[in-house]
């Protein structure tokens, strides 16, 4: 296998991946967007309780959405919920061949504690309609609220869910940002306590191909693209497939199980060349790759 890869290298970089490219990565930022709507999502296990007026969530205007939280002896379930808070309609129009490289929610509100036991709020995305698994840690941002101020207006704290180099564990396309159903969700944990929800917003981080001069398909064209790449690529193949990456030693460094066309990360691989592998049912491919941060 290495010494298949380096004589594969070796064949020079005239054509890269199959493609002739004049090109550079544009990173943009859209947002932050308010929602459209914000309900009350009853969830599972524990004591949950319903947040009042959950519309009021939906802007900057100092109207809230809260929740109260009362004393409960912790018992097999746990402590105190509250329901979801559940922001759909973020009104983004991202173009159909951005990169998404991250999502940021931010949570902007005041807590009054009544007692020294530990509340936390806890963040989670939602993709068509379904908020992602709380119980998987890549999925969800804890904002302890010990530390949100008692009184509201001016003193309300920004709380932020991850950053603009975080895809919270999920491959998003920007269909899936545009999509109505998108959003995110917030919830609180704990014991004595009323939690006043100003605001929930959302900002995209994305990059988009430009300053494309030529670009020339060859008989052994790529299916992964663009090439030469910062890292986030896509991988353009149908049905069930393995993709493998392999540095100019022969030696694996990265290897993935993948359904259908989306988008890859592999920004965290060095800058140089590298020989990729697409195997699966409807695909059969070998090519070089050059990233170029």
């Amino acid at each position: 296998m290495k010494k298949t890869i380096q004589n594969f290298l070796a064949t020079g970089l005239a054509v890269i991946g199959g493609f002739l490219y004049s090109s550079h990565i544009h990173g943009q930022i859209t947002g932050p967007n308010y929602p459209s709507s914000v309900s009350d999502k009853t969830g599972s296990g524990g004591k949950r309780y319903a947040w009042t007026n959950p519309m009021n969530a939906e802007a900057l205007d100092n109207k809230y959405a809260f929740d109260s939280i009362p004393v409960y002896t912790l018992g097999p379930n746990g402590s105190n919920y509250s329901d979801s808070l559940k922001a759909l309609g973020f009104g983004f129009a991202i173009q159909n061949d951005a990169i998404i490289q991250g999502v940021t929610v931010q949570v902007i509100g005041h807590c009054k504690l009544y007692g020294t036991a530990g509340v936390s709020g806890y963040i989670n995305m939602v993709k068509h309609n379904v908020i992602l698994d709380y119980r998987t840690s890549a999925l969800q941002k804890a904002i302890p609220l010990q530390q949100w101020p008692t009184t509201s207006t001016t003193d309300d704290t920004v709380s932020t869910g991850n950053t603009c180099d975080s895809l919270w564990g999920v491959n998003w396309l920007p269909a899936d940002i545009n999509d109505p159903t998108f959003g995110a969700s917030f919830y609180v944990a704990g014991n004595k306590a009323t939690v006043y929800i100003n605001a929930i917003r959302i900002t995209v981080c994305y990059r988009t191909p430009s300053g494309i001069a030529t670009m020339t398909r060859t008989s052994g064209a790529g299916l992964l693209f663009p090439n030469p790449s910062t890292g986030m690529v896509y991988a353009g193949v149908m049905g069930k497939y393995e993709l493998m990456v392999y540095d100019v030693c022969g030696k694996e460094a990265y290897h993935s199980f993948l359904e259908d066309p989306q988008h890859v990360d592999l920004s965290f691989l060095s800058n140089g060349l590298y020989v990729v592998k697409l195997a699966g049912i409807n695909v059969s491919n070998t090519q070089k790759l050059l990233i170029q941060k």
